[in-house]
């Protein structure tokens, strides 16, 4: 009798435990685990979610959770990599894999990534000299979709945001072309957001 109120405290208390998980935010259980990280002297980590401007409309399903908020943390630890994917409905388990190009590739371009930009859509019209004979058309919308990636190096962190709408529109219109695009298209944010959603996808 004594070891089947045992069980049943133990069971209640597991119960309650994912209740608690489940209500924090994600943001709160991705700051959980890197305080848990940093503990252990893991400093170096990366978090990658995407986050859109637009008003969303959150739908309510009876006895059901809606995915509507998704992150992912990387890092590495003793020259394994390890990550784990946080949402507001579900628990996931660290994940490890013996290489990682995007972590790889971050952590070895820092100083890279922090300086790097996705520039806005945008043309200048120039002269048969190349001179720029007026300002510059821009192009833009409303609401925007973004790739964020927030580093956490040491003591230090620093955020690097990439406006889908910039990366991906070639032409202001049929005749004009934007400028940035090339630049764009060859900047290390495209390469650690393609390599991020090769990953993620594969089930890093």
């Amino acid at each position: 009798m004594k070891n089947h109120k045992s069980t049943l405290i133990l069971a209640l208390i597991f119960i309650l435990s994912l209740n608690i998980s489940f209500a924090q935010t994600v943001d709160k259980k991705v700051e959980n685990k890197i305080a848990e990280l940093k503990r252990n002297s893991i400093d170096t980590l990366i978090c990658y979610y995407n986050f859109c401007t637009a008003e969303t409309l959150d739908i309510i399903v009876p006895d059901s959770c809606i995915v509507n908020e998704s992150k992912y943390l990387f890092w590495v630890d003793h020259g394994i990599y390890y990550s784990q994917h946080f949402d507001n409905c579900n628990l996931y388990p660290v994940r490890k894999r013996d290489t990682s190009e995007f972590l790889e590739i971050a952590l070895s371009r820092l100083d890279s990534i922090r300086n790097a930009e996705i520039k806005i859509v945008e043309h200048y019209n120039k002269d048969k000299n190349s001179k720029v004979t007026d300002s510059a058309e821009v192009l833009s919308v409303d609401h925007s979709y973004y790739t964020c990636f927030d580093f956490y190096i040491g003591n230090d962190s620093f955020k690097k945001s990439i406006n889908k709408f910039d990366l991906e529109t070639k032409m202001l219109d049929e005749k004009t072309a934007n400028d940035n695009f090339e630049a764009n298209q060859k900047s290390i944010l495209k390469r650690l957001k393609d390599l991020v959603e090769e990953e993620t996808q594969s089930g890093l």
